[in-house]
């Protein structure tokens, strides 16, 4: 089998972005799905079907904005340079994106990983001052290593397979997560949360973090960059701490860690809260976040974690914020939510405690299979491992 090294313009099809004028909003609506490269960044699966905005007809006929076929793979050219998606329907995207239409020898999934694996490769090829972005024509004369079609299709089915499963296994995590806060959102009875509990504010630890956790002792360690505006725990990027730290900045299994402060205009992630897992005993809270600890009642805990999902819970964090630049959450506004207890309330838990566990045990699978997926990738990439050679059953 032999592998050939050709540009991308040879495998298909460099295709440029463009954006409408923003002040006609006749330029905006449902007519075709238009992505952008915040949309790639919020985007947690390989295929995407639309973006936070659509444009029209007219918005298409006036803009530089292209209409893109299903299986192209859009690619951020700047802003970051690097996140990749694959087009699950005809698409368009705003200049912020370079398309990479495949042709005949190229196969659409294959390139998706190959291009998704070169991230470094185009931020030393980009320019710029105020912000680096690398050009189509960069992009097209780009070369690349790729085997004939039938081995791009064997590659793109193993690593796709994995795939497969971590995205089936984060939509059966989100749906349960959406079922358990429904569960335990209604009831008669209220009790004020500063009446049961209090909230403690984590620290920032400097000066030993680690990048592994192979440190004698290491402590992973929670901040803002932990969380998702789903309720889970987000462990890629985790710190790692090996200093002196407060005992009670330590975590333990089933407490609720929230977001005090939010970096972000949006205040999505503020007041969003997360349960620990278990594998993460002895972790330590840091600064913009908060613990909620209950006096007696630490079954609570899951009933405050579902609550602070809901939309009451967003909009008080928000009408409570405080700051401009950077929106903090009092804890007093946190300890004056009153919680609202299901008259079956022990019944409820039960059910939801083993959901929940269930759930973990997805998240902790999704992670042996992401570590075997990249750990495969490059060697599949380069040709020193054959899929045929493979058998992947996720």
């Amino acid at each position: 089998m032999t592998w050939r090294r050709v540009a991308l313009r040879e495998l298909g099809q460099i295709v440029g972005g463009g954006t409408p004028k923003t002040s006609i909003s006749e330029n905006f609506g449902d007519d075709y799905p238009w992505i952008t490269p915040k949309d790639l960044s919020r985007q947690k699966e390989r295929f995407v079907s639309r973006g936070e905005r659509g444009i029209t007809t007219r918005g298409l006929g006036s803009s530089s904005a292209k209409l893109l076929p299903k299986g192209t793979v859009l690619l951020s050219s700047r802003a970051p340079i690097g996140l990749t998606a694959i087009a699950a329907q005809p698409v368009t995207t705003n200049q912020g994106c370079r398309s990479f239409v495949p042709g005949p020898e190229a196969d659409s999934l294959f390139m998706y990983y190959l291009l998704g694996s070169m991230t470094d490769e185009f931020n030393r090829k980009a320019n710029g001052s105020t912000f680096k972005e690398i050009s189509g024509s960069t992009l097209a004369g780009i070369e690349v290593q790729i085997p004939p079609l039938p081995e791009q299709r064997a590659i793109a089915a193993t690593l796709g397979a994995l795939d497969d499963k971590i995205e089936s296994n984060r939509r059966a995590i989100a749906l349960t997560f959406e079922v358990v806060t429904t569960m335990l959102s209604s009831g008669a009875e209220h009790i004020r949360l500063g009446d049961i509990a209090t909230v403690t504010k984590g620290l920032s630890y400097k000066g030993a973090g680690l990048d592994d956790g192979t440190g004698v002792g290491a402590l992973p360690m929670l901040n803002l960059a932990s969380f998702t505006t789903t309720g889970e725990l987000k462990s890629a990027g985790t710190k790692w701490y090996t200093g002196a730290f407060k005992p009670q900045h330590a975590l333990s299994p089933w407490e609720v860690v929230l977001a005090n402060t939010d970096l972000t205009q949006a205040r999505e992630l503020l007041g969003r809260g997360f349960l620990v897992p278990p594998q993460y005993e002895g972790a330590l809270h840091t600064h913009h976040t908060s613990v909620v600890r209950f006096f007696e009642r630490s079954e609570y805990n899951l009933l405050l974690w579902a609550q602070l999902q809901t939309a009451e819970f967003r909009d008080r964090a928000k009408g409570f914020a405080t700051g401009t630049t950077v929106a903090a959450l009092p804890p007093e506004a946190v300890l004056d939510f009153e919680l609202t207890v299901p008259a079956d309330l022990h019944a409820l838990l039960d059910r939801a405690r083993l959901m929940i566990e269930k759930a973990w045990q997805l998240e902790r699978e999704s992670e042996t299979l992401k570590a075997t997926r990249d750990e495969l990738l490059p060697e599949l990439l380069a040709g020193r491992i054959r899929a045929a050679d493979l058998e992947v059953a996720p």
